[in-house]
């Protein structure tokens, strides 16, 4: 019993670690959009928005990265 307590504790470190990451690199993401809404307005197509648009390709990929792993810890849990 003490082990799967234990066990359930570390998951949900895990899992509220993750969370926070996960929220990070969305507001990030969000915030490099908006950058990038406002440089299309602005007609200001350079360097940096080519930059910008592979950042937002970049956030959106390690999004998907981080969610996966909260997925999993979160059926492991339901297991437990």
């Amino acid at each position: 019993m003490l082990v799967v307590m234990s066990t359930l504790d570390a998951k949900k470190e895990v899992i509220a670690f993750l969370s926070k990451l996960f929220f990070v690199l969305v507001a990030v993401t969000l915030l490099t959009v908006s950058g990038l809404v406002s440089m299309i307005k602005s007609q200001d197509v350079s360097i940096i928005f080519w930059l910008r648009v592979v950042s937002v390709f970049i956030l959106s990929m390690m999004c998907l990265l981080v969610f996966k792993p909260i997925q999993n810890n979160i059926k492991e849990i339901e297991i437990l």
